[in-house]
């Protein structure tokens, strides 16, 4: 929630500081794209880094999707596969199976297509450097 009251604020203090109009509808649709390519773009990060994380959600997009392509039985079978001898999971052996199937991938589409609909609706704004800067903030979270 308060990633969508970030994105709000900055939307319309941009909006404010260039003497825009409120668009509402169109700022509303492009706050919750924003919200939605910001938390993607966060939740990708430990499957796109280079260096591996201590641990991630395992309720993270990539996961998610991962979970959905193999299904129940075989998530859980690689959950306990993923276990340690103290019933820890190990974080890099459950990385790397998610990272082998679709589920990373899915999660970078989905973060695309938002990124897409959010630049969509910055187009409603005339030019100027707040719509720019949200332009660029748009295209910059899907660089992986």
């Amino acid at each position: 929630m308060s990633l969508g009251v970030s994105a709000w604020d900055q939307c319309d203090t941009g909006l404010q500081k260039e003497n825009h109009p409120h668009h509402t509808p169109s700022i509303l649709q492009q706050t919750a794209h924003f919200t939605l390519i910001n938390r993607l773009n966060s939740e990708l990060q430990p499957f796109v880094k280079s260096v591996e994380p201590t641990s991630f959600s395992l309720s993270a997009a990539p996961v998610v999707f991962h979970q959905q392509s193999v299904g129940t039985e075989r998530w859980h079978q690689q959950l306990q596969l993923a276990q340690t001898s103290r019933s820890m999971l190990d974080y890099s052996k459950l990385l790397a199976t998610v990272k082998s199937d679709k589920g990373v991938s899915s999660a970078v589409d989905l973060c695309c297509f938002h990124s897409n609909k959010a630049l969509e609706a910055i187009q409603a704004f005339p030019a100027s450097e707040a719509r720019s800067a949200l332009e660029n903030i748009a295209s910059a979270v899907t660089k992986f």
